[in-house]
């Protein structure tokens, strides 16, 4: 007969001792939770245009603005202001004090591509998935999301 204290040892190291070592299991869908905590988010960016015709890139700069789950401003300040705005299915572009708005649906391309950004920043999987091939490498600290376009488009 087993002495019942090496049970109760072997019972602590089979499920009690891997929940303090482990680390918790972590992924895509975990990810997608994590990014949809997120109901307001604001960035910087530097955008560069390679143009065969240019010895130089032309360069942008302005503010991102996220705010959950359907609104994406994009604030050009530099060569000259600019705006688009993503809200819902509508895209507003304001340039030159000119102001145009459409319906991003009616654009498959362009569509993909807002849905890129505003699907990774609501941790919408769906979304991205209608366009894209989803694969995530790395850790919570340092995750790479790879977005593969389903259409050659």
């Amino acid at each position: 007969m087993a002495n019942p204290m090496f049970k109760w040892l072997v019972l602590v190291v089979t499920f009690v001792l891997p929940a303090y070592g482990a680390e918790p299991a972590w992924g895509l869908h975990e990810l997608m939770i994590d990014l949809g905590r997120v109901k307001q988010a604001k960035g910087t960016f530097v955008e560069k245009k390679y143009l065969k015709l240019l010895i130089a890139p032309l360069e942008s700069s302005g503010q991102l603005n996220y705010t959950a789950p359907h609104r994406l401003e994009k604030l050009t300040l530099a060569p000259k202001p600019e705006s688009m705005i993503v809200d819902q299915d509508t895209l507003t572009i304001e340039m030159r004090g000119r102001k145009r708005s459409l319906q991003i649906q009616d654009y498959p391309v362009l569509w993909a591509f807002v849905e890129s950004i505003r699907g990774t920043l609501k941790g919408d999987l769906s979304a991205l998935q209608q366009f894209y091939k989803v694969k995530l490498d790395g850790t919570r600290p340092t995750w790479h999301l790879q977005l593969q376009p389903t259409e050659k488009k």
